[in-house]
């Protein structure tokens, strides 16, 4: 296979022999041996060859394994070209472009979601008072809220969702931000928008020895499907003893979740259930999600914007 083709003596190249498959690159007078790896397999058989090429980065496969190596390869050079074509017995070519263009009638549009412009609440919680604990009204479970080492933390909720919260009266939007700091092996702190005990959503990490998510749940009517929680994978974001800024903005109808200012999970409250009205947000703030045991999240920051 050979693409980022110039002219006869500048493109790249895979090459399948008998004994090895071998990424080239020609440069003029000069061809550089990229990779290389044994394969002794080729046979008479067809093999299916796929290349994702961005233009900086190479990922190669041959008959659905990585070649190489797990990682993408970077290669710059020849990096706008778009030749592309076949040297040898080959079939089936299907080559698609790196971007298309949409016609104005396929276009998505922007989010909608908002964030909050005006600081309604934020609590010093890097220095807490045992007064500090009153201006958060236990909402739900049995967890106790408690001072923590730079902040606070909810103990003994065990299974069980647990939510702190404070009188809301922007029922239109919330922006909550945290930073949590998860320790131990597990966590599932996070925020909650509750308009009653039958309607309220939880945004909360999810992090343990097998995931490190950032999870939403919804109780829409009294109901609460645990198997239709959204969920967004963040193994580059998430770690156990390092703190994280969560931060989610919900208008009733769509939340958008960051860690660390980078937006990862945006959803409507009719994708995890359809037909879900808009929930009016009386009240907010902090969270475990029951999804798990906590094992000693710490609160260091909260903010509530509007």
């Amino acid at each position: 296979m050979i693409w980022r083709y110039r002219d006869p003596e500048h493109y790249l190249a895979l090459e399948l022999t008998p004994r090895e498959v071998r990424l080239s690159l020609r440069l003029g007078s000069e061809q550089y041996v990229l990779a290389s790896t044994p394969y002794t397999k080729a046979d008479q058989q067809p093999h299916w060859v796929q290349v994702l090429d961005d233009g900086q980065a190479l990922n190669i496969s041959l008959d659905g394994q990585a070649l190489f190596c797990e990682r993408p390869l970077l290669e710059p050079r020849l990096g706008s070209e778009s030749g592309v074509g076949v040297a040898g017995q080959a079939a089936d070519l299907e080559v698609h472009p790196r971007q298309i263009t949409l016609p104005a009638a396929l276009s998505l549009g922007k989010a909608r979601q908002a964030k909050g412009r005006q600081i309604a609440f934020a609590p010093y919680l890097n220095h807490p008072a045992k007064s500090l604990l009153v201006s958060w009204e236990p909402t739900l479970g049995p967890g106790i809220l408690t001072l923590a080492e730079g902040g606070l933390t909810i103990e003994k909720s065990g299974n069980e969702r647990t939510l702190y919260t404070i009188p809301w009266d922007q029922a239109e939007l919330a922006d909550l931000e945290s930073e949590i700091l998860p320790v131990g092996q597990q966590s599932r702190a996070g925020v909650c928008f509750w308009q009653d005990a039958q309607h309220h959503l939880v945004v909360a990490l999810s992090l343990d020895h097998n995931e490190r998510a950032v999870v939403g749940m919804l109780r829409f009517a009294g109901y609460e499907d645990p198997y239709s929680k959204v969920w967004s994978r963040a193994p580059d974001l998430l770690y156990h003893g390092a703190p994280v800024r969560l931060r989610v903005a919900f208008d009733g109808e769509q939340f958008q979740a960051y860690l660390d200012e980078e937006p990862v999970l945006y959803r409507a409250l009719r994708d995890i259930y359809l037909g879900a009205d808009r929930l009016r947000i009386h009240r907010v703030g902090l969270a475990l999600s029951g999804w798990g045991q906590d094992s000693g999240s710490i609160f260091h920051r909260w903010i509530a914007r509007r």
